[in-house]
């Protein structure tokens, strides 16, 4: 909307909520509404706009106005239901409200919503709402970002309440209820030692990682993050207890998805509101700069590179607070050392000026050579990148939600690890390292533009075409289909076979006969050993075929039991590593397999 609406053009698509009173017309009259917010516009239709928010039950709106407009609203009784106060906000929308209500009902759900839309909140609040009757919760994070993150959120959130164990790591406490926060490989270790029948909650953020978007097919299990989400979702999906899984945006349906769901009588839940709206901006060239910022100097080319054009829209939004994602630390030195360092003032923040006065006397070589991270502080500006430690990244995100920093530099360890947005997202890559990003990473980092109750339209700066016509393009976030590739048939596989890791963790009903018979080979092989598949409920990275070879080549080996564990003890501790090597028969072979050896063995 280039221009605000007249009150009669107001009315009208008020009259057409009136009218169909479905979610098509709701979403245009929040998308309105987030347009007069833009600039205070709403005040000179105060009386609609309040009307609006009653209609549509989007009482969260009230963050944005001030104390006297919220008693107004109040005294003319606006106020036409009940709203559900929440910890982080003061009044929830209505699909806010029916979704907590959903979680209460439901004993398993699928969550997917619009990353506006404030699920993990809801979800926090359910859970402390109804903290009494969980002995024992367990939230699985896809990050050590995000689960710090959580860990910190809860551990306020629940200060002054006692016999509460509140930890990041796989065990439980006996004596106390216990909140563990875990990231699916803390999980696999957990279920290493414990069933989850006494687990009553729990939680899998980022859902949407069960899929390798980057390929279908699995070559490198150790390493595959969709393979091990997979596990981790089966795993939860046959618990006994209340699972909630999260996932942003809403998919189109797929077969395999919904066989997920329905074998394991899971609710699928879709919130398609945007509580926030999104303004795409194509600013490839000089002519778009200048439509942009009319007033600012020109020097913006097409041809200029990335790093410039990044620093001069930093340049003309330093007032406003803003992420620039990258593809690597390498682009965001550079754009950070392209900003100029006469635009900031050095706030008189102590806790800003002791951070700076650590990260110098720690991190400062020589005064010829400086830390860029240390550099780009003093000029308002954080790089979160994955080679900074995670404690300086920790204060760099506190320092920017609290206004210090106008600016981030990010990459996908912020995207994928850390709750936070701005007003503007300044788009310069739609690479992570050398790899393409997927639609949903695009979608993902796109989402970090606006935040319901501060910035009602987000503003996504694209640097060239090709980013903006990717923007475009997923303006319809259906088109984004989830699979779950354990629930494939057979017909509906990508060409090449499926690894063992894979063959062990599927149904049978999802096997082919000849995998199947691969499968049962190994359970044969079990039994004749008097194993158990619980006995080898270890290494859950490892398949089983794998810990059987490895089982039985130990048992061949009897007599130096002892000898091989303190080799693999020094190879794993870099010490004596020759003289350990030639010890273990195979060389080379067994040096190689020293992980799965101590995995298997050392528990």
């Amino acid at each position: 909307m280039n221009e605000i609406m007249t009150r009669a053009e107001i009315l009208n698509k008020i009259n057409d909520y009136y009218l169909e009173a479905d979610a098509i017309t709701k979403q245009k009259i929040i998308d309105l509404m987030n347009e007069l917010l833009k600039d205070n516009e709403y005040k000179k239709n105060l009386d609609l706009f309040f009307l609006m928010i009653s209609l549509t039950q989007s009482y969260g709106f009230l963050m944005y106005l001030d104390e006297e407009e919220k008693d107004y609203f109040y005294f003319n009784d606006f106020f036409t239901t009940n709203s559900y106060s929440s910890l982080q906000l003061d009044y929830l929308n209505s699909g806010q409200m029916s979704l907590f209500e959903e979680l209460r009902k439901n004993k398993k759900v699928f969550v997917s919503a619009s990353t506006s839309f404030g699920k993990t909140s809801i979800v926090n609040d359910f859970v402390l709402t109804y903290l009494n009757e969980f002995s024992n919760i367990i939230y699985i994070v896809p990050t050590n970002s995000l689960l710090e993150e959580l860990y910190i959120k809860f551990t306020k959130y629940i200060e002054n309440k006692d016999g509460i164990n509140i930890s990041t790591q796989p065990q439980l406490n006996e004596f106390d209820k216990n909140i563990l926060f875990l990231t699916p490989e803390r999980f696999l270790i957990f279920y290493e030692k414990n069933d989850t029948f006494n687990i009553d909650l729990i939680i899998m953020d980022e859902t949407y990682k069960i899929m390798d978007f980057q390929s279908e097919r699995v070559s490198d299990f150790i390493n595959s993050l969709s393979l091990r989400f997979r596990k981790v979702a089966d795993i939860i999906a046959k618990s006994n207890g209340r699972v909630i899984f999260l996932s942003p945006f809403t998919y189109e349906s797929t077969n395999s998805m919904n066989r997920f769901l329905n074998t394991h009588n899971i609710k699928k839940i879709d919130r398609k509101l945007k509580y926030v709206s999104h303004e795409h901006i194509n600013i490839s060239d000089t002519e778009s700069f200048h439509k942009c910022f009319p007033n600012e100097r020109s020097g913006y080319r097409k041809s200029s590179s990335i790093s410039y054009k990044a620093a001069r829209i930093i340049e003309c939004l330093k007032e406003e607070k803003n992420i620039v994602y990258v593809s690597g630390y390498g682009m965001a030195y550079e754009i950070a050392s392209k900003y100029p360092s006469n635009l900031y003032n050095m706030p008189n923040n102590d806790r800003f000026t002791k951070f700076l006065r650590h990260l110098n006397d720690n991190f400062t070589i020589d005064s010829n050579t400086r830390w860029n991270v240390i550099s780009s502080l003093e000029k308002g500006i954080g790089i979160y990148i994955a080679p900074v430690p995670r404690y300086i990244k920790r204060e760099i995100i506190k320092l920017f939600e609290e206004d210090i920093l106008h600016t981030l530099i990010v990459t996908t360890s912020f995207t994928e690890g850390v709750n936070s947005a701005a007003k503007n997202l300044i788009f310069t890559t739609l690479q992570t390292g050398n790899v393409k990003l997927s639609d949903i990473d695009v979608l993902n980092v796109a989402g970090r533009a606006g935040r319901f109750g501060k910035n009602s339209i987000g503003k996504i700066y694209c640097i060239n075409n090709l980013i903006y016509n990717k923007i475009e393009e997923l303006k319809n976030e259906e088109l984004i289909k989830l699979e779950n590739y354990n629930y494939y048939l057979d017909n509906e596989r990508p060409s090449g076979s499926l690894i063992d890791y894979e063959i062990d963790m599927m149904d049978d009903d999802f096997l082919t006969d000849e995998e199947k018979e691969e499968k049962q080979k190994t359970e044969d092989i079990l039994r004749s050993l008097n194993l158990t598949k619980r006995d080898l409920n270890i290494s859950l990275n490892v398949s089983t075929k794998w810990k059987v070879l490895l089982y039985k080549w130990f048992l061949s080996n009897e007599e130096k039991v002892d000898d091989y564990y303190h080799a693999v003890m020094n190879l794993l501790k870099d010490e004596s590593k020759v003289n350990s090597i030639e010890m273990m028969e195979g060389g080379d072979e067994a040096y190689d397999k020293r992980g799965e050896i101590y995995e298997s063995f050392n528990r």
